[in-house]
């Protein structure tokens, strides 16, 4: 199995090129590529997540036994393995396999992984009396070939999927610096959001739970770059961020598009003129630089790279920026 960067489209004539792998993933991917279990999905929903339909947010049922399913009476041996148990954190990725039943051909494993749109637990009321978990993945129409095939599959189509792999939000420094770790330590967050290759993961950790609580107590805000309303992905949860307390912001690019590998000096230009070249200062975000966290999802190598060093000089200390991506 050879996969490429999360949200790598062929836009920019780069369908075969390999991208290498960061630390904070790449126990994930190399458990994916040696010990990778498959399970039947079904496609459930693919619906629109943007205004002009070029996204999709595509909900899967992954067969999960019910007498064993995490919360409910059992009547099978307990320690049998669940799907639902390799997920424990916003940011993690599954793998595909398409197989075509007329075909004799091997089936086609995924040259990306997908970051998980919300977590399966949150599914679990809807699948509770059923053999199955509820998940949700993203795909673009003017994406790879990957994603072309996703957008095209109905209600009632079969895929495979792995298990859940990656470390989710982490950090590159420290294990000790987590998601959970900022919460418990009452840290303000700042959120960044380099196109719908980065909203997806940050969706998962918006509509998680304990960070809705956090949102209440402490600063946390996220800022969205995307080339237009019209591009802009997930509308709807935007004001539902809000209302729980999260200073959502998007940026719009209007000449290009975040996600364009010919375009990444303009991302960074961009946010670098929205972080520290801002009325209060970078501090008006969320609070002084020390004692924040920062995720980061959907940014280029370079570009996170960049993104880094200056949030150190800042003041941001290097163990508490967290990434999900691999570069």
């Amino acid at each position: 199995m050879r996969f490429r960067h999360v949200g790598r489209s062929n836009r920019d004539g780069d369908e075969g090129a390999e991208t290498k792998l960061g630390p904070n993933v790449i126990a994930g991917v190399k458990e994916l590529r040696q010990n990778v279990t498959w399970s039947q999905a079904t496609v459930m929903r693919n619906e629109s997540s943007t205004f002009d339909g070029s996204i999709r947010l595509i909900q899967l049922s992954v067969a999960d036994k019910a007498d064993i399913l995490y919360g409910r009476k059992v009547k099978g041996v307990m320690g049998s393995s669940k799907w639902i148990e390799s997920y424990t954190m916003p940011g993690q990725v599954i793998g595909l396999r398409f197989s075509d039943s007329t075909s004799t051909e091997e089936p086609h494993i995924s040259t990306k992984l997908y970051s998980l749109a919300g977590s399966p637990y949150e599914g679990r009321r809807d699948s509770a009396y059923f053999d199955a978990s509820i998940i949700e993945i993203v795909a673009d129409r003017n994406g790879c070939v990957d994603d072309k095939r996703l957008c095209e599959l109905g209600p009632g189509s079969q895929l495979e999927v792995s298990q859940v792999v990656g470390r989710g939000f982490s950090s590159l420094f420290s294990s000790a610096s987590s998601v959970p770790a900022a919460v418990e330590e009452g840290r303000p967050m700042l959120l960044l959001a380099i196109g719908t290759k980065g909203l997806v993961p940050m969706r998962a950790l918006l509509n998680w739970t304990p960070i809705q609580a956090h949102a209440t107590k402490r600063k946390v805000a996220c800022l969205y770059m995307t080339r237009t309303a019209t591009t802009a992905a997930f509308l709807p949860g935007w004001d539902l961020w809000r209302e729980a307390g999260v200073n959502f912001i998007p940026l719009y690019t209007e000449m290009f598009d975040p996600e364009s590998s010919t375009h990444q000096s303009d991302v960074l230009d961009l946010l670098e003129k929205t972080l520290f070249l801002r009325e209060g200062g970078f501090s008006s975000l969320v609070g002084p630089p020390p004692a924040i966290t920062v995720l980061i999802s959907g940014a280029a190598g370079e570009v996170a790279a960049q993104l880094a060093k200056k949030l150190a000089t800042k003041g941001v200390e290097h163990e508490r920026m967290l990434f999900c991506d691999y570069f």
